[in-house]
């Protein structure tokens, strides 16, 4: 069960609650060509009220200014380490940066994002007064042009979840989601998890193994990392077959998790099978969307293998079409995809051009 208080004013920072233990936070923050980003990340990460951290850089073979860049803000502060390396991928810099982190926490940030200066102190506190090896904060999702403001008269809320619980939450995107950003970590949980190499939505083969290796994670509603969706993300990028590792990585997951949960009552394994079939079916409508949108006269994909894609993802969602209207976890929105789909690829297509111009 989880444990729910209200936090309407800013939580007291480190320094000022004179704490007796102040443990190392290393912040790793993966580099691949965002130079003109780059500074912004870095200062966020540089200003935050927590003092005692280890801001590790990993270059990822950028082609640009940014592992330049690096070197000069290591210059500045002594907290900074840099890495430089081949490009091999999100996942290979992340485990770089675990390989040298020496802090007894660990947080990431991606670097085209940024974090307000309470972040990491609020999620060391709720580690800290919880006795969890995990916590977890809100973001804001800041699209281009626009900028995050902060509400004076919202409450936010603080949580200890059990397991079971941020299962739910974070499948269902429940104020939170899948991202290895916006949470902290005990290092140790690292220790037999490391992200997967060379492929795509590398979080969602990850973050689940941390989750289930806690019994409790502080959960706060309060939006302390700032997400900015650009060009440049995996979900605004061409579609290549190369995500198909969505599917795989999720099936993955579902298995895993639904073999966790053999043991307990009846009541968690039928919300666990429902959680893992609205999730299997939630990556295949992602990637038919991401299909369905590729241009006709496109060169830069295979267009038998993205018929062929395309055949199975549709096969799977319409043979499995109850794991959506008749789960009682499904959302609006998954419903309306399944009845648009049964309609026929075109009026599916058109569901969602109405739907994504919507909420652009």
């Amino acid at each position: 069960m989880s444990k729910t208080h209200s936090s309407s004013q800013k939580h007291q920072p480190s320094q000022l609650r004179n704490p007796q233990y102040l443990p190392l936070i290393s912040v790793i923050i993966p580099v691949y060509n965002v130079a003109k980003l780059l500074e912004r990340c870095v200062e966020s990460v540089r200003a935050q009220v927590y003092p005692n951290l280890e801001i590790i850089l990993i270059d990822d073979g950028s082609t640009d200014m940014s592992g330049a860049f690096c070197d000069v803000f290591a210059k500045k502060d002594s907290r900074i380490k840099v890495i430089h390396q081949s490009n091999q991928g999100l996942s290979a810099a992340r485990n770089a940066g675990l390989k040298i982190a020496t802090g007894k926490w660990v947080t990431f940030v991606d670097s085209d994002d940024t974090v307000r200066p309470e972040m990491i102190d609020l999620l060391h506190k709720m580690c800290y007064t919880n006795r969890t090896k995990m916590s977890i904060c809100g973001f804001y999702e800041v699209k281009p042009g626009s900028t995050t403001t902060i509400d004076p008269h919202r409450r936010d809320t603080e949580k200890a979840l059990d397991t079971l619980d941020c299962l739910k939450a974070m499948l269902c995107e429940d104020g939170f989601t899948m991202s290895a950003w916006g949470k902290l970590y005990a290092r140790e949980l690292f220790d037999l998890v490391t992200f997967p190499d060379h492929r795509l939505y590398e979080d969602v083969g990850t973050t689940y193994k941390l989750v289930l290796q806690c019994d409790e994670i502080s959960v706060s509603s309060a939006r302390e990392y700032n997400y900015y969706q650009n060009d440049n993300s995996i979900t605004q990028q061409s579609f290549s077959l190369h995500k198909m590792d969505l599917i795989d990585l999720t099936d993955q997951m579902c298995d895993d998790i639904l073999a966790w949960g053999k043991s307990r009552k009846d009541s968690d394994r039928t919300m666990l099978e429902n959680l893992t079939k609205k999730r299997r079916m939630h990556a295949r409508f992602s990637i038919l969307r991401q299909i369905v949108m590729v241009d006709d006269h496109s060169d830069q994909v295979d267009r038998i293998s993205l018929q062929n894609a395309e055949t199975s993802v549709v096969k799977y969602l319409r043979k499995h079409k109850n794991d959506i209207l008749k789960n009682p976890l499904a959302s609006r929105r998954d419903k309306l995809a399944m009845r648009s789909l049964q309609l026929g690829l075109p009026a599916f297509k058109f569901a969602w051009q109405k739907y994504a111009a919507k909420h652009k």
